[in-house]
C-alpha cells in the first residue's frame, strides 16, 4: 500500500519539478543579452535541423510584432 502512495504521488512531484524546471529556463532566457540570445537560437538550429525551425515558425507566430516608437 505504501508503494502505491508513492506511485500516486509521483505524478504530481514531477509536474511541480517540471514547472520549476520550465520556469527555470524562461528566467534564464529572458536574462540572456541579444547576442547570446542570437547564439542560442543559431546552435538550436544547427543541432535540430530537422525540427528547430518549425518548432521556431510555431513560436514566432505567436508573438504579437513590436511597434516601432
Amino acid at each position: 500500500m505504501a508503494g502505491r502512495m508513492v506511485a500516486t504521488g509521483l505524478p504530481w512531484r514531477m509536474a511541480d519539478t517540471s514547472e520549476a524546471a520550465a520556469e527555470l529556463r524562461i528566467s534564464r532566457v529572458k536574462a540572456l543579452d541579444e547576442r547570446n540570445l542570437v547564439s542560442i537560437v543559431t546552435y538550436m538550429l544547427a543541432r535540430y535541423p530537422d525540427t528547430f525551425p518549425a518548432m521556431l515558425d510555431d513560436a514566432l507566430s505567436t508573438l504579437t510584432p513590436k511597434a516601432d516608437d
